[in-house]
């Protein structure tokens, strides 16, 4: 598994300590039961809501294209940074 990015506010330039996510997904073939994980490249979510929104999108965008692939787990990984 990977571990979060995890800083503290001085590190993260941030002296409220805002915390963003990287929305991950986790999907498996029923044809075959491998499964492949696969990270938000568009950008980091600014909430937790955000984040589990995104994740919905991303598996609708794979299972348009792939249907035989199910939802296997979710994870939004905290990252420290800010947006610019």
């Amino acid at each position: 598994m990977i571990s979060p990015l995890i800083m503290s506010d001085r590190e993260a330039g941030s002296s409220k300590g805002d915390i963003m996510f990287i929305a991950k997904i986790l999907v498996c073939s029923v044809l075959t039961g491998d499964c492949v994980a696969i990270q938000d490249i568009t950008g980091i979510s600014i909430s937790r809501n955000a984040c589990a929104r995104r994740q919905i999108e991303m598996f609708k965008d794979v299972n348009g294209e792939l249907p035989q692939l199910v939802l296997a787990e979710t994870y939004c990984e905290k990252s420290a940074f800010q947006p610019v």
